[in-house]
């Protein structure tokens, strides 16, 4: 699952682990992930490594770097230019014209991560895939007219699955052959059809099965899926707008649950999740959260950005997660905080960006906070009364109308930033006790 680690990110001071050298060198190169190739995270590549395009001309200051690239894109028109990239981890490969995988893709030794989405000639993978031995990665997505994918027992290796629109795909029984396969992620597939190879395979680590699956939660081959890996998995994403009617099954390992754009929960739904660390909440549509929310002890993230019916009392059953570190309440209608969320003692980070609440004093009480974001509140006093007397806390967002010049006699306090709109913000860091005698001079 991606979301822990990106809402983990998005809730972190910017700075945290570096020095303020560090913070203030930017890589002048046209793409991102190009140093240690070989110990670039898996979820790295195929989430956000950024690719270039081997069909376009490349420029002198591409040119100077593009041994180091490890993600490219290409059709076949850009094949002849692979030898130039020796250390490419990642192909997007897309090719409109033809049904035939070069075998120049598939034979290079460093690949970790095929992406061969929108090839609507496919009708099979073709036999060049077989030389991928050393692939980790497959993403299918939206291969239209693909009807065979027997090629793909040959991927040993193979750890992570993607399927999005295989519409005409009967047979997937050839993943069963698929011994190290752990992350599986399917959208528009009709579960009833996959059930009966999903329930016999390898026991899966990770499992998300997204909106178009299926039409409700009543459908029991959903359970059956879940239940048939319930000994293993330790991520679970069922992203959907549609309604959970009765609790999950027993997933002792669970840590991590994305229910992104969840309409309404059964109150029991976390019964059986005694290990959950992790939580996706966003978009939920229901004013109350689950009662059965107060059983996981070991929450360590709860991400409630955009609950828009979200009350006061509504919230109190967050004073019962006691070990909560991460706790995004972005764009909710909450215009105060019940007297319960003063017992988040070990909460590290916090987001009340765009929430009207007007009284913050409860925050004082929030000691192990490294992380605030207040970008829209504009009472002075109490802001100032808030930071300087939280002792960890290392970064704060405040309105653009807050004066911060006070705020250096913030015990812990490191960066300060101001968001004008969406497009510039303003840091006045990274190193805030040391940047004042200069940055106040013109705020």
């Amino acid at each position: 699952m991606y979301f822990k680690t990106q809402a983990i990110e998005t809730l972190t001071p910017f700075y945290e682990g570096k020095t303020p050298e560090e913070l203030s060198t930017r890589k002048n190169l046209p793409f991102d992930l190009f140093e240690d190739t070989e110990h670039t995270p898996l979820e790295e590549l195929f989430k956000s490594a950024l690719a270039i395009n081997l069909d376009q001309p490349i420029d002198d200051d591409v040119k100077a770097h593009i041994q180091h690239a490890i993600a490219v894109a290409l059709t076949r028109a850009g094949v002849s230019r692979l030898s130039e990239c020796p250390n490419i981890q990642k192909i997007e490969y897309k090719e409109e014209k033809s049904s035939v995988l070069p075998k120049e893709v598939t034979s290079i030794p460093s690949l970790r991560v095929l992406e061969l989405s929108y090839n609507r000639k496919f009708k099979a993978l073709h036999k060049n895939l077989k030389l991928a031995e050393n692939l980790l990665a497959l993403n299918l997505r939206v291969l239209h007219n693909i009807r065979d994918i027997s090629a793909i027992t040959a991927l040993q290796n193979l750890t992570y699955l993607e399927f999005y629109n295989t519409i005409k795909l009967e047979d997937y029984d050839p993943i069963l052959e698929l011994k190290k396969l752990d992350h599986l992620n399917v959208d528009t597939i009709d579960l009833n059809l996959v059930a009966p190879t999903f329930t016999k395979l390898h026991p899966i680590k990770t499992l998300e099965l997204r909106s178009s699956c299926f039409m409700d939660y009543h459908q029991p081959v959903l359970y059956d899926i879940i239940d048939a890996h319930k000994d293993s998995l330790l991520g679970l994403g069922l992203q959907s707008s549609n309604l959970f009617h009765k609790p999950l099954p027993h997933l002792p390992r669970l840590e991590e649950l994305d229910l992104y754009g969840i309409q309404q929960l059964h109150p029991g739904t976390f019964d059986n999740t005694p290990s959950l660390q992790a939580l996706n909440l966003h978009h939920f549509k229901e004013d109350t959260l689950p009662s059965s929310l107060d059983t996981l002890t070991t929450l360590e993230l709860l991400d409630l950005s955009f609950a828009s019916e979200l009350t006061t009392d509504g919230i109190k059953v967050l004073g019962s997660l006691e070990n909560l570190k991460y706790l995004n309440l972005t764009n909710t209608p909450l215009t105060e905080f019940p007297v319960e969320f003063g017992a988040l003692k070990n909460l590290n980070a916090l987001s009340l960006n765009s929430v009207k609440i007007q009284d913050i004093s409860v925050l004082k009480s929030l000691t192990s906070l490294k992380y605030l974001d207040l970008n829209s509140f504009k009472d002075q006093k109490q802001l100032e009364d808030v930071v300087l007397n939280l002792p960890n806390l290392e970064e704060v967002v405040v309105h653009t109308d807050i004066d911060i010049k006070p705020l250096a006699n913030a015990p812990a306090l490191k960066r300060v930033s101001r968001i004008y709109n969406k497009y510039k913000q303003e840091d006045v860091g990274p190193d805030f006790t040391a940047y004042q005698s200069t940055a106040f001079r013109n705020t």
